[in-house]
Formats: structure tokens, C-alpha cells, sequence
């Protein structure tokens, strides 16, 4: 084992890491999950705890599924690191999207998860970021991007 960036001890990223990588990239290539993840990424800007449950309430719209479709195949994602399925530092080098998406949800999260009474709403995303200070640092970086967008999209509306 060696020491990564984040002074802990993690085994080097194997074959198996990278194809199950490679996995999820060929899943992403998917076009109904492409679409959702165009929508989650460019077209959907929530600015309150309101817009994220009431897109959560929109049972059978494709806004709904969209949402859905996104966040749960990050989710799961961020599951197989949180778990050890997947190497962390290997998965964190190509999981930008990851983190721009939820960024838009962060600063709601906690009315988000009181309103739905779901304490574990993006909590495999919490943890994944909170588990490297490289990751913690990169997703405030982003978080400050996504905020600087968001206005400029909002405004773009009104």
C-alpha cells in the first residue's frame, strides 16, 4: 500500500477498478441517461429547497424521471467508492459532473431532506466528498463555479 495525496493508506487502483470505471463511462453513454444528465447538468438550476422537492413531486414528467435517472446513477456511483468497490482516488479524477450536480443541491440539502423525510438523501455523495481533503477542496471549488452559473441562469429566466 502507499500513501496517496489525503495521508491515507490506499491500495493502487487495479484492472478491475479501471474497467468497472470504464463500466460506468459506457453507462453514461446511454441516450436516455445522456439526456438526463444534459438536463441536470445545463438546464436545471434550483434556487431554493422548493424547486428540488417540488421536481421530486413531478411523478411522470420527464423532468421527474430526468432528475431521478441522474442523481440515482451518481448515487450509486459514489456508492461503490463510499463502499470499496471502486477505487476512490481513481473514481475522483474523472467525477466532475458528480460534483457540479450536486453542488446545485448542497445548499438545500438539509431543508430538502426535512421536507421529503429522507435524513439519507445524497448521503453516499456527503461521504464520498468528505472522505478526501483533495475532494473536499475540489468540490468547494466547484460549488463556488455552479453558484457564479446558477445566478447567470436564473437571471437568464426572469
Amino acid at each position: 500500500m502507499k500513501k496517496n495525496k489525503d495521508s491515507k493508506k490506499t491500495a493502487k487502483p487495479t484492472h478491475a477498478d479501471a474497467e468497472l470505471l470504464l463500466k460506468l463511462y459506457e453507462l453514461r453513454r446511454d441516450s436516455e441517461l445522456r439526456r438526463a444528465r444534459q438536463f441536470m447538468a445545463f438546464e436545471y438550476w434550483p434556487q431554493n429547497a422548493d424547486d428540488i422537492v417540488a421536481i421530486i413531486n413531478e411523478f411522470g414528467t420527464d423532468r421527474n424521471r430526468w432528475y431521478r435517472q441522474a442523481m440515482s446513477y451518481w448515487d450509486m456511483a459514489a456508492s461503490m467508492v463510499v463502499h470499496g468497490v471502486l477505487n476512490r482516488e481513481l473514481f475522483l479524477d474523472s467525477a466532475g459532473e458528480l460534483f457540479f450536480i450536486f453542488a446545485k443541491i448542497a445548499p438545500h440539502l438539509k431543508d430538502v431532506r426535512e421536507r421529503t423525510g429522507l435524513p439519507r438523501s445524497f448521503w453516499n455523495f456527503e461521504q464520498l466528498i468528505e472522505s478526501s481533503p483533495v475532494a473536499k477542496e475540489r468540490f468547494a471549488a466547484i460549488q463556488k463555479r455552479v453558484a457564479m452559473r446558477a445566478k447567470q441562469a436564473n437571471a437568464a429566466k426572469a
